[in-house]
Formats: structure tokens, sequence, C-alpha cells
């Protein structure tokens, strides 16, 4: 997705920031859009799949999306500096290692855990939602911030298709209702993850924010009848 957000770059999005397109571009909402939209329409014993590329795309967004946002105000050096202090990457090794080790996590911190990770996201959206106190909503431009996400949802979908499609030909390991979670992706909106390394690097962060407000408007439309061809 770095390459349609340079491609962006050149036509459609000519002022903005190089980092702030590619990162919105890249990092998609799964954890707290897409999971919830796959456990409505499969149960919560399908999300399987869909949490692996959770990992893989929080890996990618918490990290090299992180660096590209600092980029944005700060030097090459300075923004590695800044990725390197990402929390998330040493949660990942630690959750890697419980893992290899085979340790339990005891049942009793389910709960815990479930709540902690819904209070986390609307915390996160309540970032979003102070940045967007000081947009003047009657000054933006539909148009171009349609275009804008008209053409990363289009990207997205030739991406997914080329890569589901060489999975299915090539490998087909994957079960029916896999491929139609895969299918989901590119209609997520953008993660509320940039808005927050933004609000920390004080970069744009207004800008931000509207961009994934916006992202989740227009998923909340699309989501909904692209799983109306699914099969019951």
């Amino acid at each position: 997705m770095n390459l349609p957000a340079l491609l962006a770059k050149k036509t459609i999005a000519k002022e903005e920031d190089i980092n702030l397109l590619k990162s919105s571009f890249t990092f998609f909402n799964v954890l707290f859009f897409g999971i919830p939209v796959i456990i409505a329409l499969f149960g919560k014993e399908s999300t399987s799949v869909l949490i692996c590329v959770y990992l893989g795309t929080a890996m990618y967004g918490n990290v090299i999306g992180y660096f590209q946002v600092a980029k944005t105000k700060l030097s090459t050096k300075k923004a590695l500096k800044e990725m390197i202090k990402v929390p998330y990457l040493y949660v990942f090794i630690i959750a890697i290692g419980i893992k290899v080790l085979g340790v339990k996590i005891p049942e009793e911190v389910d709960p815990a855990m479930d709540i902690g990770s819904w209070v986390i996201s609307c915390l996160g959206m309540m970032i979003v939602g102070v940045h967007l106190t000081d947009v003047n909503f009657k000054n933006i431009n539909i148009p171009y911030f349609g275009k804008l996400l008209g053409f990363r949802t289009i990207s997205a979908i030739l991406i997914s298709v080329l890569i589901i499609g060489a999975e299915y030909l090539i490998w087909g390991n994957l079960e029916t209702e896999d491929y139609l979670m895969l299918i989901l992706i590119p209609f997520l909106p953008v993660a509320s993850n940039i808005s927050l390394f933004a609000s920390y690097l004080e970069t744009d962060e207004e800008r931000f924010s509207l961009v994934v407000v916006l992202s989740i408007g227009l998923s909340l439309v699309l989501v909904p009848i692209v799983a109306q061809f699914f099969p019951s």
C-alpha cells in the first residue's frame, strides 16, 4: 500500500506529507473494527486468520507506521530512536516468548483483558475526538477526501485480490470463511493509532484524526454492503 500512497502523492494529494499518506494507506483497523465485524458474521471461533493478519498489520503499523509519522517532524535518525521506544515491539517479543515456552495464561485473566482492550480502544477514539474539536467541519474538502479514501480503498481491493488469488491458486490452504474475512480487509478504516502517534509527536493531529473519522464513516457504509453478498 506504500506504492498507491506514492502514486496518490503525485496525483491527487500533492500537498500532503508523504509519510502521512503512507501511514494512512497502510494501517487498517483490523482489531477494533474488523474483528468485531467478523465475530458478528461468523462467530468468535472463526477469527484465527484475522488475528494473524492483525498481528502483522499491528507490527507494521506500530513500528514502521510510527516511524513514518515521526519523520513528518523529526530527522530519520531521531525517528528511528522514537521507533525503538514503541511498547508494542517489546510486547510482541514477550508474547512470542510466552508462546514458545508454552506458558498458559490463567482463564481468570480473560475478562480483565477483554475489558482492558475495549477501554484502550475507547481512549484512542477519545483522543481522535479531542483533536476534531479544532477542525472546522464547514471547511472540509469532502470531494478531496472522498477521492483520497476512494483511491485507498480501490488500491487495497486490487492488492487483496492479487494476494488472495495467489493463495487460492498456489496453496489453497484456507477455508471459505477465511477468504471472506480477507475480502473485508480493504474496506476497513484507517487505524486510530496514527492519530495517537501524531498526538504524541505533536504533528498534524487534526489532519490525522480527520482522515481516521472519515474512513470510519466510509467503512460503516461499505462493510455492510459487501457483507450482504456473503453466503448465510
